[in-house]
């Protein structure tokens, strides 16, 4: 179809920056010229690429290129999930889409579009969706949270990869994970700070081994008391699961000799279960037992009292993303890893 066609070439010129940000298009009638089609047809290659958000009309000045075009600004969020409703089953996924509304980079807005592809054999609308528009050109990116997607996406199109083993992710993906170590050593000297001796360490049963082995390593230098028994798999997912439940309470058994003073949870997914736990025991974290707790701000949970917090900002992950899709060039990624603060 010829509209079609225009349409891309228009978009693709806009792409390659012939046309740039903020920039007017040449006259209405030298693009007819151009392209040698009717002002109605014409029309509609304008409304489209409006309506995508590449450009913008200011009445009788001219069409010009939006300042913040879809293929700078425009970054896809790949979620494995089915539907917008999950999106808070993990936290950073809400951190991200809570941050977005003021975020910014280069002094444009930045848009995040989620795409829903947790389904088989990657046939469902969302990865129809997200392969459409990276063809289009109408994403600078797309994040993802698995490294083992499938999803087939063009040769080029930059793809971030975050993941807890970032070793592991496609040497050519943009590499990017939470920098557990760091953020473990953080929250252990906290822990110390607040007086704790003896501490438990709960964390996402998907960890991977190396970070753990760091883990130990850092709580014997520390001179911290925390046995091998005391460092808990859990699964975020089954936060309200009995038996998830009970290994918490199994810490503070009368059959214990030696009780945990302090808690170290190393995702926020994992908190409530954890603080719901305490507090059917009769414990109140800051008084009776100290707790740090990892979480992504900005934050849909409930900020507990008593609980000290190390974790992440949202907008620098979305920072370091977008710089890392600036400067990609297909071939091997470096891996970036984003540092904890507390918060």
């Amino acid at each position: 179809m010829k509209v079609q066609r225009i349409t891309d070439d228009l978009r693709n010129r806009i792409v390659a920056g012939e046309f740039p940000p903020g920039g007017i298009l040449p006259t209405r009638r030298i693009l007819l010229e151009h392209y040698d089609v009717s002002v109605a047809a014409f029309q509609k290659t304008i409304n489209t690429l409006i309506a995508e958000g590449f450009l913008e009309s200011k009445n009788s000045t001219g069409v010009f290129v939006r300042s913040d075009p879809p293929h700078l600004y425009r970054l896809g969020l790949a979620l494995p999930i089915y539907s917008p409703a999950e999106i808070q089953a993990d936290s950073l996924w809400s951190a991200l889409i809570l941050s977005v509304d003021k975020f910014q980079f280069e002094g444009q807005p930045v848009t995040l579009v989620p795409y829903y592809v947790n389904t088989p054999n990657n046939q469902g609308k969302g990865v129809a969706t997200l392969q459409k528009d990276a063809a289009k050109k109408r994403l600078c990116g797309a994040m993802f949270f698995a490294h083992n997607s499938t999803v087939v996406l063009p040769e080029g199109f930059p793809r971030i990869s975050f993941d807890y083993d970032p070793e592991k992710t496609p040497e050519d993906h943009i590499r990017m994970a939470t920098d557990y170590v760091q953020q473990f050593s953080l929250a252990m000297e906290e822990i110390l700070v607040r007086g704790a001796r003896k501490v438990a360490v709960i964390f996402q049963e998907t960890q991977k081994s190396p970070a753990l082995l760091r883990f130990r390593e850092i709580a014997e230098a520390s001179g911290c008391a925390v046995p091998i028994e005391w460092m808990l798999p859990l699964n975020i997912s089954l936060v309200d699961n009995i038996a998830q439940q009970w290994l918490i309470a199994g810490l503070f058994s009368d059959n214990r000799k030696e009780k945990p003073d302090g808690i170290i949870v190393m995702n926020d997914n994992l908190l409530p279960t954890v603080n719901n736990q305490l507090l059917a025991l009769g414990m109140i974290p800051g008084e009776t037992i100290q707790v740090v707790s990892h979480c992504n701000r900005p934050s849909l949970q409930r900020i507990l009292g008593g609980v000290s917090y190390i974790g992440y900002h949202a907008e620098e992950i979305l920072t370091s993303s977008m710089t890392c899709i600036r400067n990609y060039r297909p071939g091997p990624q470096p891996i970036t890893l984003i540092s904890a603060q507390k918060i």
